[in-house]
């Protein structure tokens, strides 16, 4: 849930660095009751030899301390570039001469009444005038009307040519802790409640999000086209396996479901070891990013449970978006998806089920590939200006419709045949086929090419 509740993008001129963290939750961020809790952004930028020229925000994991958090000008630990989101309680002068203690902030679960400070990132729909009237607005922070993100900026330097940067949320700081401890003076559980967090990792922070500002263009068009050849290597395997599988159980006998999955796990080994694994060495060997790419926080719908956080999720949802492509065709050809086979089919009806089952993966192959083309070129600069790939500029998606219809059309009787067949027509089957791929078809395509 951290990793889908927060979007970070970078850009980078004249020795500023801008970082735009939105947030995608639906409520502020950091939420919950916010003693402990924050959430900042570590900063590195490199020199064109990756030398680091600019760092900000960095957590020491040993000692759960955050560098320049506490510090002041003068200090040598001093970060005046330090961002960090956060809400601060405290303690009003009435309530604080009602219980004998100082007014202002406070870790006081108890005592505290009043917000001393809340730069927390609204969500959308933030108006101040709504927030105001429940005692909700920013506190030593500004944000428009509308607003859900917060813009940060850097002065990496001249000499800065790339960056990364981390987006950091903790539940428990030391600070919160110790005080925890150190306040409870009638009981061991203050003691008790330090000794955990110490022992139990301290709280450390978790990633929410990464993203790379990667200036060379010529990096991350590989990268794509790395993803897209894995990815169609991939679909073709995926779609052969269970393409010959539905036309054996078709024809009355059993299909080898041992082989299939073992061929079918291989291509997917294969491809996720290039991708996001050990062997890759054009994406996350260059420090690419799914955001780098142009991601979102999540793979596209029907995969959208798959959290983009980095190379290797790229890699999985794209398994999972050609499941589901793969998955469509083979339902509009024989009426079911993977991992359900179909049954017997009637002899009399089995060579145009050959037929359809061909045009239909035919389509699906010839409207992927020709998508990709397009969004390739785009990436590789090839396209100048780049074309709406969905509007078929090359008409290769136009050619694979045609010679789909065509197949269908050879078809002189769809009767016993179900999928797109229960249509009764060429026609009908012809047009189902392409309602069919024609939503995914570019979903798919824009795991490699967003």
């Amino acid at each position: 849930m951290l990793r889908k509740a927060a979007t970070v993008t970078l850009g980078m001129t004249g020795g500023v660095l801008t970082v735009r963290v939105t947030n995608e939750s639906g409520h502020k961020l950091p939420t919950g009751y916010p003693d402990g809790r924050r959430m900042w952004l570590h900063v590195r930028a490199f020199d064109g030899d990756r030398h680091v020229v600019f760092e900000s925000g960095r957590y020491v994991f040993e000692d759960a301390e955050l560098v320049g958090e506490h510090a002041v000008l003068g200090d040598p630990d001093y970060d005046p570039h330090l961002h960090v989101w956060k809400a601060v309680q405290g303690i009003s002068p009435a309530a604080a001469l009602a219980f004998g203690v100082t007014p202002g902030p406070s870790s006081h679960l108890v005592m505290n009444n009043v917000r001393e400070f809340d730069n927390r990132i609204p969500p959308r729909g933030f108006t101040n005038a709504a927030y105001q009237a429940f005692d909700g607005h920013p506190i030593g922070a500004s944000y428009a009307d509308g607003e859900y993100w917060d813009d940060v900026t850097y002065p990496v330097g001249a000499a800065a040519v790339r960056a990364e940067v981390t987006l950091y949320y903790q539940t428990t700081t030391r600070e919160h802790v110790e005080f925890l401890r150190d306040k409870d003076t009638t009981t061991a559980a203050g003691n008790i409640l330090f000794d955990l967090w110490n022992d139990h990792g301290k709280s450390a922070p978790v990633v929410m999000a990464r993203a790379t500002f990667e200036p060379d263009a010529g990096k991350i068009a590989k990268c794509k086209t790395a993803i897209a050849r894995g990815q169609e290597s991939f679909r073709k395997t995926y779609a052969k396996e269970w393409g010959k599988c539905y036309a054996v159980e078709a024809q009355g006998l059993t299909c080898d479901s041992a082989s299939r999955n073992a061929k079918i796990a291989a291509a997917q080994a294969k491809f996720t070891e290039k991708i996001g694994g050990a062997k890759d060495r054009v994406c996350s060997g260059k420090n690419i990013s799914p955001i780098t790419l142009g991601h979102g926080t999540s793979c596209p719908v029907p995969c959208a449970t798959t959290v983009l956080f980095d190379i290797s999720d790229v890699a999985a949802c794209s398994v999972c978006m050609t499941q589901a492509l793969d998955g469509e065709s083979l339902n509009a050809a024989y009426g079911f998806r993977p991992p359900a086979v179909p049954g017997t089919i009637s002899t009399s009806a089995l060579t145009c089920q050959k037929v359809l089952a061909k045009a239909a993966s035919g389509l699906t192959a010839g409207w992927t590939r020709a998508l990709a083309s397009c969004e390739d070129a785009n990436a590789r600069g090839v396209n100048l200006p780049a074309l709406d790939c969905a509007t078929d500029p090359n008409g290769g998606i136009a050619r694979a419709k045609a010679k789909s219809a065509s197949r269908v059309a050879s078809c002189d009787d769809f009767a016993g045949l179900a999928g797109c067949a229960t249509s009764g027509t060429a026609a009908g089957v012809t047009a189902c086929f392409e309602s069919a791929i024609g939503p995914i078809a570019p979903r798919h395509t824009g795991v490699p090419y967003p």
